[in-house]
Formats: C-alpha cells, sequence, structure tokens
C-alpha cells in the first residue's frame, strides 16, 4: 500500500498553518502576473481573491473573472490545490470554483442570507 498523507488537519483547525498573501506575483512559462490575494493552507495555495476598485466604472467583478480566467491559463501551477476563487468590485463579490464558468459563480452570503 503506501502511507497516508493529510494536508489538513479538521479535527484541529488551529494546527493549521493559514496565511493570506497581498500581491501574490507568480513567473511561470515567461508570464510575470500578481494576483490580488491569495490564500495558504499548510503552505499551499487553496484561494484566489481578484478585486477591482469600486471607484472605476469600468472595473466590474467580470474583468475580474476575467483576470482569474488569464491567470489560470498562464501561471496554471498557483490553482493545483485550488478549492475557491473569488471576484469583487467592493461592492459585490461572489465566489465559484476552478472550473465554474461566469454564470456559477453565485453571490457571497452572509450565514443570515443576505447579500453582500
Amino acid at each position: 500500500m503506501g502511507d497516508k498523507a493529510c494536508l489538513a488537519d479538521f479535527e484541529s483547525p488551529e494546527a493549521n498553518d493559514f496565511l493570506v498573501v497581498n500581491q501574490f506575483t507568480m513567473v511561470e512559462q515567461g508570464h510575470n502576473r500578481r494576483a490580488d490575494l491569495v490564500v495558504f493552507l499548510n503552505g499551499l495555495p487553496v484561494g484566489v481573491i481578484e478585486l477591482k476598485n469600486p471607484a472605476d466604472e469600468t472595473a466590474t467583478i467580470w474583468s475580474a473573472y476575467q483576470q482569474l480566467q488569464t491567470y489560470k491559463q498562464e501561471i496554471s501551477s498557483l490553482f493545483t490545490f485550488n478549492e475557491v476563487l473569488v471576484v469583487s468590485d467592493g461592492l459585490e463579490a461572489r465566489l465559484g470554483t476552478l472550473t465554474s464558468p461566469q454564470e456559477r459563480f453565485m453571490p457571497w452570503r452572509t450565514i443570515e442570507g443576505a447579500k453582500r
């Protein structure tokens, strides 16, 4: 058989190492890209958050979504362990998964169900 490796401690979440990096830069196959926020769990990049300026009328959550699509093509190793993608324009936030098309990025909701 083989040994089993646990990448996250679900029984004792405080035993895990969480890190969020602002402006995380990666260079892969000649592409130099900088993601707004990358969430790491025990050293593995599990979340990517792309933010747009709410004061910029041309910056929308969908331009943030397009930016993530560029990242997926150009720095694909960032997404090997990805669990969630988040896009926001400062007024609205949506989340999806690595393979979610635009229409499947759903609004971020509070525990009570209100939109954010």
